[in-house]
């Protein structure tokens, strides 16, 4: 109840219309109102989980995770960065049924296709651009990392040059978005 409510429901599905305003004007001065922004990020890693509870050889898994995952994101308004997950995990979902090989760059753009042909004004919202920067960022700028970053083990060489290539190409998004610069 209350402000726990508030917090709890800002985190799960993104709606920070229950918290009171000053609650969400310190989380804003802080600067980490975004960890309320339920992100295509947060999505995958759903995703990514019911996946691995459901097993790797199942195909029955794909129309329960389908359907899970679309209420999820409904419950989540369809946010820009949540649609464009959604389309590309069931990109992701078909090519497995069809037994084809998955390419990032091309969900992303088939994502990016039928994201605008449903809602032609998110190609303008921060959060779907920040969203696709991201993904291009990762599937551009990561193989470049990898080989950079070579003297680190595997594991911690993989997700350094992801997190590394995304905060790379989300710099000029933000900056311009944002009027910031951030060296993080």
């Amino acid at each position: 109840k209350g402000d726990s409510y508030a917090v709890g429901l800002a985190l799960l599905v993104g709606d920070t219309g229950e918290m009171e305003e000053l609650d969400y004007e310190n989380f804003r001065a802080l600067g980490i109102l975004h960890i309320f922004a339920v992100s295509g990020l947060h999505f995958s890693a759903l995703f990514y989980a019911l996946f691995r509870l459901f097993g790797f050889a199942k195909k029955w898994r794909f129309p329960v995770l389908f359907l899970i995952l679309l209420f999820y994101a409904g419950v989540c308004d369809f946010s820009p960065s949540v649609l464009r997950a959604f389309v590309m995990i069931c990109v992701f979902m078909g090519a497995k049924l069809l037994g084809r090989r998955y390419d990032l760059l091309s969900s992303l753009f088939c994502s990016v296709l039928v994201v605008t042909m449903i809602h032609p004004f998110h190609a303008f919202s921060p959060g779907f651009v920040l969203s696709c920067s991201g993904v291009l960022s990762i599937a551009l700028l990561q193989p470049l990392f990898l080989r950079l970053f070579r003297f680190l083990p595997r594991k911690l060489r993989e997700v350094v040059s992801v997190c590394t290539a995304a905060q790379l190409g989300l710099v000029p998004v933000v900056s311009y978005y944002f009027g910031t610069f951030y060296t993080l």
